[in-house]
């Protein structure tokens, strides 16, 4: 038994490890996105913001 859980105690802290690169990596490539695509995403979310808008008056004419 005791060799069991080591072993799922490994696993377990290997899962944990790769989790965290992974959430490391992601983060990283969150801020560059953020450096070399946030002029563009800014200006792409001002329609995003207008479209929601838009919906909620068609709502609004259906109702």
């Amino acid at each position: 038994m005791n060799d069991g859980n080591r072993h799922w105690q490994d696993w377990a802290i290997e899962l944990i490890k790769l989790a965290s690169s992974v959430l490391i990596v992601i983060g990283a490539w969150m801020k560059n996105k953020e450096r070399w695509y946030g002029p563009q995403q800014t200006s792409q979310t001002k329609p995003a913001r207008s479209k929601p808008k838009e919906r909620n008056k068609t709502r609004a004419r259906a109702r």
